[in-house]
């Protein structure tokens, strides 16, 4: 590993040999399709040096894209505490990925799997389907046993700033900005209060075969401090073709935003930059 406090204070030098190092590697994906259940993700409440009795749920989409990057997301904002759901598409994964995904299930009982229906059609309607899964999701999170107060809405290319004990305290006592969000952009980073998406309005069980312009999330409570956006586009059609990720070159300034979690990370392109996150939220 490099010397990830010297890169997150901007140490140009440790920077620069870390890229070169970075180039060197060929790097391949690891990942255990068994899942260790003893503890994967366990550490003590009070790791992060404060305590909070507010509990979150997490909706993780496109699971699926990562396995390795999904755990590792995972670790990252793990408490038993809190109730997570995955959304993946069966249809196109390797055949360990449903496997892997599922085992998460069975070693916690936090956990829940919502798979995708869908596996063809139209781009459209396929994106419906990703939405339709995220309201699954939040119908399962409704009606587990977890009282939980705010949902937080990532994708697997997310990762935290903070710990996850900062995350919780900052949604449950922070101020909100309160507006309308429609159709798939639920599914984007974001914050939602428990009552913005338990109205019995909320269109849990829609079929996909219904456009994404018909399914509304209600008026709610959006996080002003969710996601800090890597690419500035011009409009939203750039926004879905961009790829662009960040780096370890971006920690210093991503750590000093009051920012709560960053999109995009890629372990393919930089996997010290999650990796030195990791290092520095979860002790």
């Amino acid at each position: 590993m490099p010397d990830c406090e010297a890169i997150i204070a901007g140490d140009q030098a440790e920077i620069a040999s870390t890229q070169k190092m970075l180039f060197r590697e060929t790097r391949t994906t690891s990942f255990d399709a068994t899942v260790n259940c003893t503890s994967t993700f366990q550490r003590p409440a009070n790791v992060d040096g404060s305590s909070t009795s507010a509990r979150l749920a997490y909706i993780i989409s496109d699971a699926d894209s990562s396995v390795e990057q999904t755990q590792l997301l995972l670790h990252a904002v793990y408490a038993a505490a809190n109730i997570y759901c995955l959304t993946f598409d069966f249809c196109s994964t390797a055949d360990h990925v449903p496997t892997t995904l599922r085992r998460l299930t069975s070693c916690f009982s936090n956990i829940i799997v919502v798979e995708g229906t869908h596996c063809t059609g139209s781009r459209d309607r396929k994106e419906n389907a990703t939405t339709t899964a995220w309201w699954r999701c939040v119908d399962r999170l409704l009606r587990h046993g977890v009282d939980w107060t705010h949902v937080v809405s990532l994708t697997v290319a997310d990762f935290p700033l903070r710990p996850r004990d900062v995350i919780a305290r900052r949604l449950t006592t922070g101020k909100f900005d309160v507006r309308r969000r429609t159709g798939n952009d639920v599914t984007q980073c974001g914050a939602y209060t428990r009552s913005a998406v338990s109205r019995p309005s909320t269109p849990s069980l829609r079929t996909e075969n219904e456009s994404s312009s018909e399914i509304h999330s209600p008026d709610g409570a959006s996080a002003l401090e969710v996601c800090a956006t890597k690419c500035t586009v011009a409009n939203d059609n750039d926004a879905k073709s961009s790829r662009c990720y960040y780096t370890i070159a971006d920690l210093r300034s991503l750590v000093r935003r009051r920012k709560l979690f960053a999109h995009a990370f890629d372990l393919n392109v930089d996997h010290y930059a999650v990796l030195c996150l990791m290092q520095r939220i979860v002790k």
